[in-house]
């Protein structure tokens, strides 16, 4: 009977830890381009934030300070929110979603936008219309960083 025939791969550990590393590596690269892009919509957000009016007391200041409360926030690896206002006040969501008859004119019809915006409907009498500043920056800053993640992965396909 003759002896059977022996194989041996040399170097596979090696070639899975490098692999294992490559991809530790292109996951920092999709977060780091997952938190540019939440940045960016922020500051977009911030461009598009209405000024308020002046006639009305106190609203520019207050509009001012809600724009400059606009920020992302990084909650862990490829979790990120973007963030208006201060503590429980909901005027920021006001503001984007619009007011009592106005509500309706949000311009956000996907489901996700209208099933947030609907925690802000309260009565149906409110008084302001839609100024919507994240929903412009997100949708526009999503095409982008869909986008540029896939590049990414276009890159790395072949490992």
């Amino acid at each position: 009977m003759a002896k059977p025939l022996s194989l041996k791969i040399t170097g596979i550990n090696e070639t899975f830890n490098a692999l294992g590393s490559k991809v530790d590596a292109i996951k920092k690269e999709v977060d780091n381009e997952m938190a540019a892009s939440v940045e960016l919509m922020a500051t977009n957000a911030k461009q598009l934030f209405p000024s308020g009016r002046a006639s009305v007391e106190g609203q520019t200041q207050m509009y001012a300070d809600i724009r400059s409360s606009i920020k992302a926030d990084k909650k862990m690896p490829f979790v990120y929110e973007l963030i208006a206002g201060k503590g429980k006040d909901p005027m920021a969501a006001y503001i984007e979603f619009g007011t009592g008859r106005y509500f309706p004119q949000y311009p956000g019809k996907e489901k996700e936008w209208q099933a947030l915006a609907k925690e802000y409907y309260v009565n149906g009498r409110g008084w302001m219309t839609p100024s919507p500043y994240f929903y412009p920056s997100v949708t526009s800053g999503i095409v982008s960083l869909v986008n540029h993640i896939k590049q990414i992965f276009k890159r790395n396909e072949r490992l």
